[in-house]
Parts: C-alpha cells; sequence; structure tokens
C-alpha cells in the first residue's frame, strides 16, 4: 500500500499534468486516478485514465 505522503506526491504530480484529474482509488497496486472532463479523451493524457500510477 502507498504511504500518504506517496500518495500526496503522485496526486501533485498527476494533477500538474492533468488539472482535473481525480484519485480514483488506492490500493496495493498504486493508485487509480480519473480524469472527469469527457472533452480529454482526445488528450494524450488521457491514456493513462483508469491504470495505476507508481511513483516507484
Amino acid at each position: 500500500m502507498p504511504t500518504d505522503k506517496q500518495i500526496r506526491d503522485a496526486n501533485a504530480s498527476v494533477v500538474e499534468l492533468h488539472p482535473r484529474a481525480r484519485i480514483k482509488s488506492v490500493g496495493p497496486n498504486g493508485i487509480e486516478f480519473e480524469y472527469p472532463d469527457p472533452k480529454d479523451a482526445a488528450n494524450d493524457n488521457a491514456d493513462w485514465s483508469g491504470k495505476p500510477f507508481s511513483a516507484g
């Protein structure tokens, strides 16, 4: 499980790339983000929607 600091750091990094990104879930495999703006489906950053993010 990611620590609180890892969650905050990952969230800060993702929000820099995509300001509307929100944490969807946190689990043993990482943090999953969602991108609520449907217009972003054509955006390159949308490729990460629904995929866990690991800061290493």
